[in-house]
């Protein structure tokens, strides 16, 4: 009898503390969910769209075929449902590791790198988007002056945009496993760019450009490269916020940042690029703004005038 009290007591034990963790297991959830607006930018594309925080272009819910794991919303036990309560209560904790591996990337490149390049741009594209397509609005950038070549690298991971087939989208991100995601893609970066490097003159202007998503990543990439750009652009995103100061204020020191938005952007609005000046005039930065009529989009007039105003002289024979 005393055994089966204890063994009783056990399970309502068991139980409590069954119920404490799943409580505490949505309210992660439910912060995270939150903070995916922060890390989930957004790209526009002319036959979908995909806004903050969304799971699928123009969906609100999970799609079908995705689910949340079921332990973290079953319901608690019941306390008569004993086996069930001992065994969650006494399940092993699963430990989080991390396992360096060899990774193939993708990267698209208009141009050939000869010893008569004077201009190196890097292209990094938004959340959704594919190199491939991409680096098809830089292609009038190289038919007017064959000295520029355009390199796009793809984001590492890539999935469908809606549902399990059809088209394809790469990211550079997420929420999850951020910060090693964050470490993957600097060293891919890091890497492809040493080795164009080493094929161009060694005086190559080198122009970073990241759209939406991508200005992030430009910008995280290069506060850990070990070359300086001779100019960032940032368009259609921001510079990340979340960049420790030191580190933000040693890579802007003296480097020219232009930033570029369309006046009907549908997520990026006036009081978003007047706060995102701000930021960096705090970090005594006073950036080059182009608003262009149009939406969260490239604009290939103002590609060519950023191409024109980098332009170098011609070197002699």
């Amino acid at each position: 009898m005393k055994s089966y009290r204890f063994f009783q007591r056990l399970a309502k034990y068991n139980f409590a503390l069954h119920f404490l963790a799943t409580h505490a297991a949505r309210s992660r959830m439910a912060a995270d969910a939150a903070a995916s607006q922060e890390t989930c930018p957004v790209v526009r594309r002319p036959d979908f769209s995909l806004q903050a925080g969304s799971l699928s272009p123009g969906l609100s819910r999970l799609p079908a075929g995705f689910a949340v794991h079921p332990y973290f919303f079953r319901p608690p036990p019941e306390p008569s449902d004993l086996p069930t309560a001992l065994f969650l209560s006494t399940m092993p904790s699963a430990h989080e590791h991390h396992f360096p591996v060899a990774r193939t990337a993708r990267y698209y490149q208009l141009g050939e790198i000869t010893d008569q390049t004077r201009q190196l741009w890097v292209v990094c594209h938004g959340y959704g988007q594919l190199s491939a397509y991409f680096i098809r609005h830089f292609a009038h950038l190289v038919e007017a002056d064959p000295s520029l070549v355009v390199v796009a690298p793809e984001g590492l991971s890539r999935f469908y945009l809606q549902g399990t087939g059809g088209r394809v989208g790469a990211t550079w991100m997420t929420r999850e496993d951020r910060l090693t995601e964050i470490d993957d893609y600097v060293a891919y970066l890091n890497q492809l760019v040493a080795s164009l490097r080493a094929q161009a003159p060694e005086d190559v202007s080198i122009t970073a450009l990241g759209f939406s998503q991508g200005a992030a990543t430009v910008s995280r990439w290069l506060a850990q490269a070990d070359f300086r750009p001779a100019r960032l652009i940032l368009w259609a995103g921001t510079f990340p916020p979340d960049m420790e100061l030191p580190v933000a204020a040693r890579l802007l020191r003296h480097l020219p940042i232009t930033l570029v938005c369309g006046t009907q952007d549908e997520f990026i609005k006036d009081e978003d690029v007047a706060r995102q000046q701000q930021f960096l005039r705090e970090l005594s930065v006073e950036p080059i703004i182009i608003r262009f009529e149009g939406k969260h989009t490239l604009d290939a007039a103002v590609l060519s005038s950023l191409a024109q105003s980098t332009k170098a002289p011609t070197h002699s024979a």
